[in-house]
């Protein structure tokens, strides 16, 4: 549940810059509408990392990126992700 995530963000980060990682196994994509909310109540998202495995997902990853504000990228591997999400917050 989203609200559940929220508040675990919440409490865990508060003010402190983080990244994400969206381990997308399954084809799927997000709410675009939920982009708005998500750029409200998340000012602290240094870099959010999308893990993709198909390149349909991989199309839907660059339509999303156009709703986000902060630092979006897609991979191909939790490896590449993570990299680049200890480097975008150091």
């Amino acid at each position: 549940d989203f609200e559940i995530v929220k508040s675990y963000i919440f409490n865990h980060y508060r003010e402190t810059r983080f990244g994400f990682i969206s381990n997308r196994v399954n084809s799927f994509s997000i709410e675009l509408k939920d982009a708005v909310l998500f750029n409200k109540d998340y000012p602290n998202l240094e870099a959010y990392a999308v893990v993709a495995y198909k390149n349909f997902s991989e199309q839907l990853i660059e339509v999303e990126n156009r709703f986000f504000k902060f630092n979006r990228r897609g991979f191909r591997s939790l490896t590449e992700a993570l990299v680049w999400i200890k480097d975008s917050l150091s």
